[in-house]
């Protein structure tokens, strides 16, 4: 069995805001999705994934950042993962700010609440994590506008 990608509602509706708002940082985040799943495909286990854009959130959460982007003026940028390793499924959360990383990480294990399988029910999972809030924080412009 092969991991796959699968979004909540609240990743692709932030997914847009950040492709107009931050969209080098972005293009370097989602690098580093790619980057993971190989390694994932591979055997490599979350935890034991190492590279200094990979950051251990606790509690199953994982966030790659944009490190590796290009020009000047970066924001920190945080894609937020959630590896369910029964179904070995690479689920995308949110994407957030730096400053908004603490109500990101709430917003994050909100969603992922229930999607583990409970011991001897493989199958009495969730379909897909629940976004707490439809209505997130908006990606924040800096004072360039960029």
């Amino acid at each position: 069995m092969s991991w796959t990608i699968e979004t909540s509602p609240t990743f692709a509706r932030r997914l847009k805001q950040f492709l107009k708002a931050r969209p080098r940082e972005l293009r370097a985040a989602l690098s580093h999705v790619e980057d993971l799943l190989a390694e994932l495909n591979a055997g490599a286990k979350p935890l034991n994934v190492r590279h200094g854009w990979w950051h251990d959130e606790r509690q199953g959460l994982y966030a790659t950042d944009q490190k590796g982007a290009t020009g000047k003026g970066h924001v920190q940028l945080r894609l937020y993962v959630y590896p369910e390793t029964v179904y070995e499924v690479l689920w995308l959360l949110t994407i957030g700010e730096k400053n908004t990383q603490k109500r990101d990480l709430q917003a994050c294990r909100e969603m992922t609440a229930d999607l583990e399988p409970k011991e001897g029910d493989p199958d009495g999972r969730k379909t897909g994590p629940t976004p707490p809030d439809e209505n997130g924080p908006a990606p924040q412009r800096d004072r360039d506008g960029e």
